[in-house]
Formats: C-alpha cells, structure tokens, sequence
C-alpha cells in the first residue's frame, strides 16, 4: 500500500514528527510519501530534521533536463529548439513545465508566460523575511534576466567578497535564488518576474533598470558577451530616466522592427572611414533579403531619419544612407532588438569580420585583396583583380598591357549574406595553396554559417563569347555582324509575352548548353527569369536571378515612379522576390512603339552574354593561336565542329528566326597567309584569309587548312598573293568551284575569330623571333 501525501509543508512541527515516529513502525508492506517545499528557513529545517530519521528517505527533486524539455516539445508537435529558454523560464519543474508548453499551444509566447500565482505567493513569503540590506541588493539584482559574473555582482552593488557571499546565501535560504545559471546561484525567471513586475514600482524598476544598463553594457563590451545584447535591450526600454536623458537612445527604442531592420543592415554594410555610406537600394534590398524587414521599408527609412540615428542625402535618382550613433550604447541597443525582434545578432562590418576570421588566414601570403558584401559576377571580380595590380604610384603612369598576375576570385556566403573577394598573389605557387586552403574553409563565424561557394584560379583561358550567336547563325543561314549589335529581323511582330518567352527559352537553353565556366563568363550560373509589365505606352522587363524560370506578368501600381532614387527595390517588391532572388537588370520603355520591333528576342539574348562573355574575356591572356599546321587545324576543326552541333541543339530546343535552314554537315576550307616578321620591310604589304564553305559529299564536318607564310626581305618589294574562288579550288584540289568568303585585314583575326567563336581582340597569332 502506497500513502502519497502532498503539500507537507502545511503541516505543523508535531505532525511532522508524528509522521517519522509511524515511519519507524509501518510494516514494510506500507510505505507513505510526501512532498515539501522548502521555500523557507522554517521548511528547509523540517526536511532537515526528516533527514536524520533512519527509516526515512529524502530524495531531493531536480527540474527536467534541456533534453528532456525538448523531448516534451516534440511530442505535442513543438518546436523542440524552444528547450532552453523553456527550461530556463520554468527551472525546468514539471508543473511550471507544463503550464508553459500548454500556453505554447494556446499561441502564446514564452516572454508572455502568465505568472503562476502559487509561486507568487511564496516568493512573497520569502521575500518578506529577508532584512532591508539583502532586500535593497534584490532590488538592484532583479532587473538582469541573468546573474552577472561574481566580480562584476560585486563591484555592481559596491561590496567585498564577504559581504556579497552573506547575501547570497541569504537570498538562496530564502529560496529568492533558487537555480543554477551558469554555475552562479540565481532567481528562479518566474520570481524574478514576480519580484520585478510586481514587488518594485515604476520608479523602483527605472531605477533599477538605469543602474543595470551601463554595468551589463561594459559586460558585452569588455567580455564580448553578445548573446545579452538583447537583454540589454529590454532592460533599456524600462530605463526612463537614460531615455530622457538620450533622444538617440528614446529614438532606436521606439522603432519598430522595420526601421530596426534597416539600422541593424547599416551596422553589417558600412566599413568605416573606407565605406562610410551605403546606397539607399542596396541597403532596402539587403534588409529585406538577410533581416526578412517587415513593411513597408521606404517609409520605414524616412522614420527611422526623423528618429536621428540616420541620415539620407538623395541627388537626383540616387540615395545615400549614412549611420550616425553618438554612442557604442545605441548600436548595441540595436543589435539587441535585432536579435530578439528579427532572429538575427547582426555583425558589425560583417564583411570584414568574415575576411579576417575565415578568408585571411587561410590565403596568406597574398599581395592584394579587396573584398565586400554583394554578389559579384566572375567577370566583375576579374576585373577587380586587374585594378589591384595597377601600379598607383604618383606621377606619370603609363599604363601598356595589363598585369594578370596570378589572382584568385572568391564567392563565399555568411549567414545567408553574399561576399566576394579578389586577391593578388606575387608567385602562382601562393595562389595554388590559397585555393586548396579554400576548400576547407566552411565553418561556423559568431554562430552562423560561413561557406564558400567558388573559387576560381585567375587568370584563365578565354571562352567563345560568339558561340552562341555563331550557332544562330549556321542555324539560319544568316550571317549576323561581326562587330555591333547582331541582328535578326522577323517577317511579324511578337507581343511582350511571347517575346520574353522566347528569351526566357533561349536563357535556358544556354544554361544547359554551355560549360560552367561559359556559364560563369556570362553571367548565367543562376536559375534566370523574367517578369514585365505592359500597360498603355508603357513596357517594363525585370530580369530575375536566383530563383524562379519562366515569364510573369506583374501590374504596376498608379502614379509608379521609376526614376527615384529607390527604383530597384520598388521593382523587387512589385516582383515579389525571394531571399535569393534579387533583379539584374530591367527595361523600361515609355512612349516607344515596342510591339513594332521585329528584332529576334533570342539572338538579343544572345548578344547580351557575348558582351557578358567579352568583359570576362579582357581580363584573360590573349588565345595564342599556333603557326603549325596540325594544332592550327585541330583546333578550328573543334570549333567548326561545335558550332554544328549546337546549331542542331538550338534548332530542336528553341526558335531562332522565322525560318530555320536545314543544318547540314559542311567542308571547311581555310587558307591563311601570314604577314612578314616585319611589316616595315614590305610597303604596302597586305595579307587575306580565305574561307571557303561547301557541302560535304560524305556528311562529316570537316576542316582543311593551308598556311601560306611569307617572308619579306630588306630592300625588296613584297607581291601579295592573292587567291581567286577558282585558284582556292585549285589550291585544295577540289572538281567544283565552291563559295567563296573573303576577307582582308591586318593579322586575320576576324576570320579566324569567327570560326573559333571568338572577339578578334582576344586572339593572336604566334609570331617568329
């Protein structure tokens, strides 16, 4: 037979005895269990006294685990990652346990929990007992969630080590401190609530808060304890009398989680003296990608500048965005409401941080770097890498041929932040360890993720930024322009939708067409798409990358102005963009007749990666392209080759044209004649290239390549050759005359460039010492 028996404390002294006297003579098939609290001295004697009976048994009872709470969690369908602010608001007891987890469920929130009226009351009852001296050091106590650490509780309430101790076991007997935190004896969260919402009054707890702020802020800065930045935060809201005394503080206190959003962007986006300002744009979009800003962010920026924390300088269409905080108070307010509010500590400079915690380290020694939050294209950070190997000395530069160098371009992620690096590196041996460095470099920075996602050995060789407009042409049998715009003109005219329907076709033709590397030169890694707008005169076209495929139409609102300063994030909230989404480019067309224009959308898309493909390119060597017969022809037979295998690819996969011609194999006759080792030598010296193009009897592509080297000698007048259809034919042997395309220039390139599907600027031919 089991006795429980509950709330024992009620009992009297003598009934408590009485019980240990029956202990001693139940038989042992009966056994009585009773619970008591030992809230005060009184109690804890009692269990003291039932300790020393020997047919008793006291088992002292811990509250639940952090695991143990989350296993609960889970199993009413709960966030188990609640567990330790659960565990800490409830001691982890059962009871306390439950009456929160069912105000989970109810919706609540843990900061809302109601106040359990039996602990109320027996804090009170503590509370009641203590002398004035323990009470007032309560008092001052009760504002921090947490106990500070035991040098700075002491300097805090201006006592020696000896005195602090006495008090501290006053308040533990008192059963005021009544767990653990962090090895240090503390309140119980709900009697510190109780003792701080109810016991002190408005002028206690703004004295209290007041005194708490600046203590618990030289903690955070001097110990680096940013996990109590929000703390810090909640308890400043309660400090009336700094608040009056600080407008800036008053002003980020009643901000909403809008304008703190934007605040807390700035704190990660400015760098300092070197960066000291940000574009109103970049920081309304970061805001909205990496803090997830609620509202409506534009006026949300104009608040938070009455507020005198920011100041905004607009010119024109652009907008600048500076930060001004008097106080190293103020920015960790922020930070404190931004965690709490939004999720997230943000970090300031956070570029910096991760450059000098994740990056530097592990590519030591480099030469140069530059580095910054934002997503870079690979042709952008190759450029970078050219600028910092510039010579900026002062005086007269020259400046030839650029320096490659050896480099190495970066694209990390921090936190769901985007970062770009580009680093210079005396000796190629540097970059090569550098870059397998890298590949370990994912990790964790202030409790986010941090991992790189490329990283690129720099310089390389160049890619065929024509190829794509080479196939359309083989594709159609017209032959677009060499240099310019490509063109190609369609018999009807297609409306907005159709149109970015076909680029959005040829956009993913060419991401699952093209070598990544291709794909990185123009730009195209990403998943692209397209949403637009007609109305009226009106045509809008926003290019979308990161996320979404395909074409969508969007309605603009009434009265939209597009030329002020916050455009682009106007168009990002109007195209509903996702965190990783994020607008390339777009193209606003007013009063302009765009349903007349029979350009092929298609062979635009193509021309812009060209010109994406051609930026990368400039920051590459030149393509070196041999005088020796056999790697001269392998290599153009390669490229002839591609280039019919992606026009039959672009022929099944997308429109090109209103009329597609038949791809059909072809023979490629290719006669070169190379210039003197010194032009000078040869007056009026001129060299031609001769491609000639004929269907081939067995359906194979093929190439056939004559190089005609001439050499000019002092004094002597150079005769240039030249090489009619008839003559070509004769040359190769051929039975029938072919067609013939010439053309004549300084070194050939653009012939040979067409073919390799190249920009005659990035190709040279190897010349004799």
């Amino acid at each position: 037979m089991l006795l429980a028996l509950d709330a024992g404390e009620r009992l009297s002294r003598d009934g408590i005895r009485l019980l240990a006297d029956i202990a001693e003579s139940l038989p042992d098939s009966v056994r009585i269990r009773i619970a008591i609290a030992d809230y005060t001295s009184e109690q804890q004697r009692e269990v003291a006294f039932l300790e020393t009976v020997n047919a008793v048994a006291v088992r002292r009872l811990d509250g639940l685990t952090v695991t143990e709470v989350a296993e609960w969690l889970e199993g009413v369908s709960l966030d188990p990652g609640l567990a330790n602010a659960v565990q800490r608001v409830t001691g982890g007891y059962a009871l306390h346990v439950g009456d929160l987890v069912g105000h989970l469920q109810a919706g609540g929130e843990i900061e809302d929990m109601p106040l359990s009226q039996q602990f109320a009351k027996r804090t009170r009852e503590g509370w009641d007992a203590l002398d004035l001296e323990v009470v007032a050091c309560a008092r001052r106590l009760a504002a921090f969630h947490d106990s500070l650490p035991r040098d700075a509780t002491i300097a805090f309430l201006d006592l020696d080590d000896a005195r602090w101790g006495a008090i501290e076991d006053a308040l533990w007997r008192a059963r005021v401190f009544s767990v653990y935190v962090d090895g240090r004896r503390w309140f119980h969260e709900q009697r510190r609530r109780f003792v701080y919402d109810s016991i002190l009054g408005v002028d206690e707890r703004d004295r209290a808060a007041s005194e708490a702020v600046p203590a618990l802020y030289r903690l955070i800065v001097d110990a680096h304890v940013l996990d109590r930045e929000p703390e810090l935060a909640t308890i400043a809201a309660d400090a009336i009398s700094l608040q009056n005394a600080d407008e800036q503080l008053a002003g980020v206190l009643a901000m909403d989680s809008g304008e703190i959003a934007l605040v807390a962007s700035l704190i990660e986006l400015v760098e300092g003296p070197s960066s000291p300002a940000v574009f109103a744009d970049v920081l309304l979009r970061y805001a909205r990608r990496v803090f997830d800003a609620p509202g409506d962010l534009i006026d949300a920026l104009d608040r938070a500048k009455q507020r005198n924390s920011i100041a905004v300088v607009v010119r024109g269409d652009a907008a600048a965005v500076v930060p001004y905080f008097r106080t190293g108070l103020v920015l960790v307010v922020v930070a404190g409401r931004a965690s709490a509010e939004l999720g997230r500590l943000p970090v300031q400079r956070a570029a910096s941080a991760a450059w000098q915690v994740q990056l530097q380290p592990r590519i030591e020694p480099f030469d140069r770097a530059q580095y910054g939050l934002g997503t870079a294209t690979a042709g952008g950070l190759g450029e970078i890498a050219l600028e910092l190997r510039k010579q900026r000395d002062s005086g007269i530069v020259v400046v030839g041929q650029p320096d490659l160098g050896e480099n190495l371009l970066i694209r990390a992620e921090y936190g769901e932040r985007p970062l770009y690096a580009a680093v210079t590196f005396k000796t190629a041996s540097d970059r090569d360890a550098a870059e397998q460095r890298l590949k370990d470099a994912d990790g964790e920075l202030f409790g986010e993720r941090f991992e790189v996602h490329d990283v690129f050995a720099h310089p390389t060789s160049v890619v065929p930024a024509r190829r794509l407009i080479r196939a359309a042409e083989r594709l159609t049998d017209v032959a677009l322009r060499q240099s310019g715009s490509p063109t190609l003109r369609l018999r009807g005219r297609l409306d907005a939708e159709a149109r970015l329907q076909r680029k959005a076709a040829a956009i993913a033709f060419a991401r699952a067409h093209l070598t990544f590397r291709e794909q990185l030169a123009a730009s195209i890694e990403k998943p692209i798409g397209y949403a637009y707008s007609e109305e009226d005169d009106l045509f809008l076209e926003l290019e979308i990358i990161g996320g979404r495929t395909g074409v969508h139409r969007i309605e603009l609102p009434a009265g939209l102005n597009l030329h002020d300063p916050y455009a682009m994030f106007r168009l990002a909230v109007l195209a509903d963009l996702a965190p990783d989404e994020y607008v390339g480019h777009y193209r606003l067309h007013v009063g302009y007749g765009h349903e007349t224009d029979t350009a092929d959308p298609a062979i635009e898309l193509f021309e812009l990666l060209q010109n994406r493909s051609a930026i990368y390119n400039a920051s590459q060597p030149q393509l070196v392209l041999p005088r020796q017969e056999e790697p001269l022809r392998n290599l153009l037979a390669t490229a002839a080759k591609r280039t019919y295998d992606d026009a039959v690819a672009m022929g099944s996969a997308i429109e090109v044209g209103d009329e597609k011609a038949k791809v059909e194999p072809r023979v490629h006759y290719v006669t070169i004649l190379f210039d003197p080792p010194d032009p000078s030598l040869a007056p009026g010296w001129f060299s031609k290239m001769h491609v000639v193009e004929c269907d081939s009897p067995d359906g194979q592509e093929q190439l056939h390549l004559r190089i005609i080297d001439q050499e000019a000698h002092s004094g002597e007048q150079a005769t240039a050759l030249a090489f009619t259809p008839t003559g070509v034919a004769e040359l190769f042997g051929l039975s029938s005359e072919p067609t013939l395309l010439a053309r004549r220039m300084s070194d050939m390139h653009m012939g040979v460039a067409r073919i390799l599907g190249h920009e005659e600027r990035h190709i040279t031919f190897e010349r004799p010492d």
